[in-house]
């Protein structure tokens, strides 16, 4: 699921429905729900816990590409010149695929992707997708940690902070030394 403002995303390897409901004066009712497939049926999700939202815009990756949902248009964010990372074997291992997943760093603005490296058998590798400039970053590699999970909160003060979870039991603060 993608959970927007307005409407909730159902993501099936399939495609893409988006949930709606018209609001009357006592609340929403059920015979008020639609349910309208948003997509051409190739924009579905592979990796559920790669679907991140980030105020009215959802990210995931797909079975050939990543895609954004905005407005009520899904469009295949990767292509170009970084294509090949998601529909090759050269870059990243696709049959590991479906264990991918996302966060967004609040720091850099970025949707960020773990995903497993040509032939090795954890989520290793990650990219960054900022899609205030469309520019993409990647593929980087960290020796601390093997990256199992990812999200963000804010800390005490109200600053953002981007955590990763390692295969090793430990919550790491991301751009830092502190465990």
């Amino acid at each position: 699921f993608a959970a927007r403002k307005n409407q909730l995303g159902l993501l099936k390897n399939g495609g893409v429905w988006a949930i709606s409901a018209a609001t009357n004066s006592t609340g929403v009712a059920f015979g008020n729900i639609s349910v309208n497939q948003i997509d051409d049926g190739t924009k579905g999700c592979i990796a559920e816990d790669s679907v991140v939202t980030r105020g009215d815009v959802a990210f995931w990756l797909g079975a050939n590409a990543v895609y954004m949902w905005k407005d009520q248009t899904v469009e295949d964010v990767s292509s170009g010149k970084v294509k090949p990372w998601f529909q090759s074997d050269t870059y990243f291992n696709r049959t590991r695929f479906q264990y991918a997943f996302g966060k967004w760093n609040e720091v850099t603005s970025c949707y960020e992707l773990h995903l497993a490296n040509a032939g090795d058998s954890t989520e290793n590798r990650w990219v960054s997708y900022n899609p205030e400039t469309g520019a993409w970053f990647g593929p980087h590699k960290t020796g601390a940690l093997t990256p199992t999970h990812g999200f963000w909160l804010r800390d005490a003060n109200g600053l953002p902070l981007v955590m990763t979870g390692g295969s090793d039991g430990v919550l790491y603060t991301g751009n830092s030394s502190n465990k």
